[in-house]
């Protein structure tokens, strides 16, 4: 996850340690895996406890991609930056959806 350059000393934080800081900050350790469908990006969906849901999704093409996110009858539209990972939190919005 991290590179050092032995001989210059250099950092690199490969794209695994970004991916895991998403996950580290976002994810709750008791949240549940959504099915989640995207034929253009690979995502996860997750439901923490709260009923909140945080998608974490990936970009691994050299321009942006537009993501669209329909949950409990609300849309959202996103662009998930070329070369990136993008993390989408949604507010509870009902008691429909907790874990």
């Amino acid at each position: 996850m991290i590179t050092i350059d032995r001989a210059t000393r250099a950092v690199r934080y490969n794209a695994e340690y970004h991916l895991m800081r998403h996950f580290a900050a976002f994810v709750d350790r008791r949240a549940r895996r959504l099915e989640f469908c995207s034929a253009a990006i690979p995502a996860l969906a997750f439901v923490k406890p709260n009923g909140s849901v945080v998608v974490i999704c990936a970009n691994f093409a050299d321009l942006p991609i537009p993501l669209h996110l329909e949950l409990d009858g609300q849309d959202w539209a996103f662009d998930i930056s070329a070369q990136s990972f993008a993390t989408i939190t949604v507010p509870a919005s009902g008691a429909g959806r907790r874990c």
